[in-house]
């Protein structure tokens, strides 16, 4: 039996046997169920706590870049990072809300150690404080906790998941500002992509991709490749003799090869390269260079799913340190104490 209030709250209901159950329920408010042996009663409705949860969504702005309403996580296709004009990964993800790099200047021209990323303003003293996986493996830095951009090439990621939030409880501490999860390209498709481009300060660049797969076996590869002589990082009217353009260069490779077939996976990938630049002086220079060999097997069986993952990342980083004294026309190398001449001001002596 159903009844609806009148204008002043009042109901009743008609040929109805004592003790009875009611349950009186209101949009906004918490329902109430009460079992009724006297009449006429007073039945008050509480308010509820959360009436409704509302998610906003901007389909107009790309429908490559997506939000998951379940978990805030941001992910772009290949097709977004296409579009975005970026050279290198790290570039490409400041297009996230959220998202910025620990240093103002991208992996392209800024020193390796400092190549990191900061998530909704959290970090500290170090490189980063966000996690950066690809395919499941750190691109963070052992040693130093730096992001190493430069080894993924351009055309070898298929999609980013960016999660702004607290990552710990799923990747350990190392992801306590968040974590961004890199995919590489399916290995299955048949691709073939390449591109070069060239531009002033002797600037040039190759980025291609292929890949394909023969019955069970998969294959895909990538390589990216660029060089610039750079500029001098110093106003002209702040230079000196020892001051020189921040010249850069660097190459990555990335493979992998999957055999698939029976509930059973294998798979072998491989991704490294070198970088070599200038940081703004005659005698200051880094060097890295370094890979990540990995491999993994899953098997998937009625009730059970077993899966392996192995892999190491040999690392080598070479750098100079010098001190530049008055009037930026001498440097001081920091361990054999080698000196630059100016022509114009003479020997500086030892």
């Amino acid at each position: 039996m159903i009844a609806i209030t009148r204008a002043d709250g009042t109901f009743d209901f008609a040929d109805v046997t004592l003790p009875a159950l009611i349950e009186v329920s209101a949009s906004g408010f918490g329902t109430v169920r009460q079992t009724v042996s006297a009449s006429p009663i007073e039945i008050v409705l509480a308010p509820m706590s959360v009436t409704e949860s509302v998610v906003v969504t901007a389909p107009a702005l790309s429908p490559s870049m997506t939000r998951d309403a379940r978990t805030g996580s941001t992910v772009l296709s290949a097709e977004m990072l296409e579009l975005i004009p970026s050279v290198t990964l790290d570039e490409a993800l400041r297009a996230v809300s959220g998202v910025t790099l620990f240093r103002r200047s991208s992996s392209r021209a800024s020193n390796p150690t400092t190549h990191g990323v900061t998530m909704r303003g959290l970090s500290a003293s170090g490189a980063s404080r966000g996690l950066v996986l690809l395919d499941g493996v750190p691109l963070n830095d052992g040693f130093g906790g730096w992001v190493t951009w430069t080894r993924v090439p351009a055309l070898a990621a298929d999609s980013v998941v960016v999660d702004r939030g607290p990552r710990a409880d799923t990747f350990g501490s190392d992801a306590l500002g968040g974590a961004i999860h890199v995919v590489s390209a399916d290995a299955g498709r048949r691709r073939g992509v390449a591109s070069a481009s060239a531009g002033s300060s002797n600037l040039a660049a190759f980025d291609g991709a292929a890949g394909g797969r023969i019955g069970r076996a998969h294959a895909f590869g990538a390589a990216s490749w660029l060089r610039s002589d750079g500029v001098i990082p110093l106003a002209p009217e702040s230079r000196g003799a020892v001051d020189a353009a921040a010249d850069a260069e660097w190459f990555s490779l990335l493979g992998k090869a999957e055999i698939r077939g029976s509930g059973q996976r294998g798979a072998f990938m491989a991704w490294g390269g070198k970088d070599d630049r200038g940081n703004g002086t005659v005698l200051q220079r880094n060097t890295m260079r370094g890979a990540t060999i990995g491999a993994t097997y899953e098997a998937l069986g009625n009730s059970t799913t077993f899966a392996a993952r192995v892999s190491t990342t040999p690392n080598d980083f070479h750098q100079t340190f010098t001190a530049v004294q008055a009037l930026r026309a001498h440097v001081r190398p920091g361990l054999d104490r080698r000196e630059v001449e100016d022509p114009e001001q003479g020997s500086p002596g030892r």
